[in-house]
């Protein structure tokens, strides 16, 4: 069972993370409460840099005199190779990383690419997206997908003996601004290291709880979320890996955290295995007197 990938093999030891891989491809995404978010219109490869490009565009307004502003774009999602691909692109080339950052959307580094600054939240290195362009260089995009790839070799060590090989100690502690000599004498530095690391990802992108109104079944619900979506989506992939579950969503019923058994649809509810298909049933039962009662009232309108 491998991954797919378009290099040469490199060494044992940087394969460590497909302990962690399932299914018949090889994936080591798990199945989230997946949620949609905004990418660029268009993005293009610039002198080794990933430009991102909002075409702004003009909504009518009730007001015949102004019409209002907004950026165009397009719909993402994460599915099951989501992760997967994405540390592949630790030594994929320009035209791979593009082709994966037009189906996902920018990663949303500073303008260093630095994932510390995120977290920190520089005010000098925070693209703004000045008329709606962003930049970020491809090899930033290789740091930071072998940064996962790295992580997620200590997370597999760690599940397996409860230890991080020394190897993987100082690439980590490097990438985290610290001393690998005095993190070789604590026992416990491998799992520190992943606490730190994983949290980074969470922190860097935002990743918490949020309530929202779903139109469709007329009620809230509850997600984790992020910002921007591609780098929270990761996030969230890394954080179930780190605690060595099969998945993460929230029950529509209970609203109590969950590991489901297949990628819950962001269009339909989805149910612990307490509520199940009993809550299932008397969902879709009230959405189907829902829609009665909007054609009861819009056939009365019309007469």
């Amino acid at each position: 069972m491998t991954l797919t990938t378009t290099t040469s093999a490199p060494a044992s030891t940087d394969w460590d993370f497909l302990d962690l891989a399932v299914g018949d491809e090889a994936t080591v995404d798990r199945p989230t409460d997946g949620h949609d978010w905004g990418i660029p219109s268009t993005v293009a490869l610039e002198d080794g840099s990933l430009v991102f490009r909002y075409v702004v565009g003009r909504r009518k307004s009730s007001n015949l005199y102004v019409s209002k502003r907004y950026l165009k774009r397009a719909k993402a999602k994460s599915d099951g190779r989501l992760l997967s691909r994405f540390i592949e692109l630790a030594d994929a080339s320009d035209d791979n990383i593009l082709a994966y950052a037009r189906q996902y959307g920018r990663l949303g580094l500073c303008q260093h690419g630095e994932l510390q600054h995120l977290v920190s939240d520089y005010p000098d290195c925070i693209q703004r997206g000045r008329a709606g362009k962003f930049e970020e260089p491809t090899d930033r995009w290789r740091e930071n997908a072998k940064r996962a790839r790295t992580l997620l070799n200590g997370i597999a060590q760690f599940s397996k003996s409860g230890r991080v090989s020394g190897q993987t100690l100082i690439a980590m502690s490097t990438q985290l601004g610290l001393s690998a000599t005095i993190l070789k004498r604590k026992s416990n530095a491998g799992r520190l290291l992943i606490l730190a690391e994983t949290s980074m990802w969470l922190r860097g992108f935002r990743v918490q709880p949020v309530i929202l109104y779903d139109r469709r079944v007329k009620r809230f619900r509850y997600r984790l979320q992020g910002r921007p979506g591609l780098g929270a989506a990761l996030a969230i992939q890394i954080m179930v890996l780190a605690g060595q579950s099969k998945g993460i969503a929230f029950c529509s019923s209970c609203a109590r955290l969950y590991s489901p058994k297949r990628r819950p649809n962001a269009s339909y509810g989805s149910y612990c295995a307490t509520c199940g298909i009993k809550a299932s049933w008397s969902d879709a039962q009230r959405r189907r007197r829902q829609r009665a009662k909007s054609r009861a009232n819009a056939g009365g309108t019309r007469s």
